[in-house]
């Protein structure tokens, strides 16, 4: 049985090593082909669409060029095998159970309410802006090493994006591996899904690229984070011509909705407001990718996958839970703790804002010149815990570090959990008084004094060092 339509009849399909797979139920499908799920345990096969001959041999060979590309510990269902099949090509793939697709989310969080407003409720059901700046970390990261050993995914859109079913969790793969590129792909037999694909792709001035992953992530992180598309949701797509709109705007002839020198296409109004739930840092990073790179001589300007990850990192890091039961969303810290879903305004005692610091200890410097404040800050929520590590936002995997300490905030009081073999000290701001943390430690919660408290993580004996990390925070 080799032929897809044999296939489809009988529902099963045979790779080359003669092994059958029965198709079970569609997982996804894009204009190049369809996913299916299978009788074997965590495994997929994406069949494509009817190709010509000529069409059929370049893609066999793509694919075989993709099964030996250096895909390893990375997120991405590597082709496993190629299927045998006439007038199709498919490949099995690994892809854990428990996955949907990331249309899925996007489709459930465009159900607006009556009046044509977000539903805060389907967005607070698909986990929150929380889980958002997570899966976008995750895919970042994931793009960000596929970067780094100079292959492009390719057509990246929310269909061969999956993530975790359930809302507690943010597990992110990507499917489609067909799409990877190791060299430019300047051909015409690229494929892009519209209002994701970069406008130099669709000006003809480029194939894909490093740079092209990165404008397709950018549209799909507002879309994911605001319900906006960055140029569709603009007075000028909605009032022209659709198709002749449409088309000038994916070519990048259209001001972005949140452009702050040009407002022809501004925002309509529908989604929400990018000022008040992202930080100036986030929004920076959107307005070089769809500001500034949209047009050719711009495009050097655009974020790397690096800097999304490295700023999503530290966003996830200052989310502050708001306090208000009826609302429980989690949003970036500001100085009026107002949560801009519920307008809630929070309590000082339901979270712990600590700011990173470095000390210096070269005798020969003046004292004032021995701290060097750091820009990481972090939000430490009632009942939950944190890691500190030496070097807070410097790696991809953090899991792979190991924190010197771990600290719980609880209706009690502050635990500090110092880990095996690190020394730590707990001082007033003057360093006049000092406490050596050795096992785990509560400052009680009516000790309260708002008094700047530093914790120390100091060189173990041996070490060869000049800096280590202090943490301040208010107690």
């Amino acid at each position: 049985m080799n032929t897809v339509e044999q296939s489809k009849n009988s529902q099963v399909v045979f790779d080359s090593r003669k092994t059958p797979y029965t198709l079970k139920k569609k997982l996804g499908e894009g204009g190049q082909g369809i996913v299916f799920t299978t009788d074997h345990p965590n495994i997929v096969v994406k069949i494509s669409k009817p190709l010509s001959n000529d069409e059929l041999e370049r893609q066999r060979i793509k694919i075989r060029k993709v099964m030996r590309a250096n895909l390893h510990s990375l997120n991405i269902a590597r082709p496993l095998d190629m299927l045998q099949l006439k007038s199709r090509v498919g490949y099995v793939m690994e892809l854990m159970d428990g996955l949907e697709s990331l249309e899925n989310t996007l489709d459930k969080f465009s159900i607006l309410t009556d009046d044509g407003n977000l539903n805060l409720d389907v967005y607070r059901n698909t986990g929150g802006f929380k889980r958002r700046i997570l899966i976008l970390k995750e895919l970042a990261s994931t793009l960000a090493k596929l970067h780094g050993r100079g292959m492009a995914y390719g057509d990246l859109s929310p269909n061969n994006i999956f993530i975790s079913k359930s809302v507690e969790h943010n597990q992110v793969w990507l499917i489609d591996a067909d799409n990877i590129s190791i060299h430019e792909d300047n051909g015409t037999h690229y494929l892009h899904t519209p209002n994701y694909a970069a406008p130099e792709l669709i000006r003809g001035e480029s194939g894909i690229n490093i740079n092209t992953d990165c404008w397709s992530f950018a549209v799909i992180a507002l879309q994911l984070l605001t319900n906006t598309h960055p140029f569709n949701s603009g007075i000028l797509v909605e009032d022209e011509d659709p198709d002749v709109a449409l088309q000038q705007a994916s070519r990048g002839e259209y001001p972005w909705i949140f452009d702050t020198n040009d407002h022809s296409n501004i925002w309509t109004g529908v989604g929400l407001p990018l000022d008040a739930l992202l930080s100036h840092q986030l929004i920076a990073l959107f307005e070089r990718c769809f500001g500034v790179s949209r047009v050719h001589t711009g495009i050097v300007e655009r974020p790397c996958m690096s800097e999304w990850h490295y700023v999503l990192q530290q966003v996830s890091q200052m989310l502050l839970r708001c306090q208000n039961t009826s609302c429980n969303m989690s949003f970036i810290y500001n100085k009026n703790q107002q949560c801009p879903f519920c307008d809630h305004q929070q309590s000082g005692d339901g979270y712990l804002l600590l700011s990173h610091y470095l000390y210096v200890s070269e005798p020969e410097l003046p004292q004032e010149n021995h701290w060097i404040k750091c820009p990481e800050h972090v939000v430490l929520n009632i009942s939950d815990t944190l890691a500190l590590y030496n070097e807070p936002y410097s790696y991809f995997d953090m899991g792979d570090l190991k924190p010197w300490c771990q600290l719980t905030l609880t209706v009690q009081g502050l635990q500090i959990h110092p880990e095996p073999g690190s020394h730590i000290q707990l001082r007033n701001k003057e360093a006049t008084t000092t406490a050596e943390i050795t096992s785990r430690r509560t400052l009680k919660a009516e000790q309260k004094k708002q008094q700047i408290l530093q914790l120390c993580s100091f060189p173990l004996a041996g070490q060869q060092t000049i800096s280590y990390p202090v943490w301040r925070f208010k107690w």
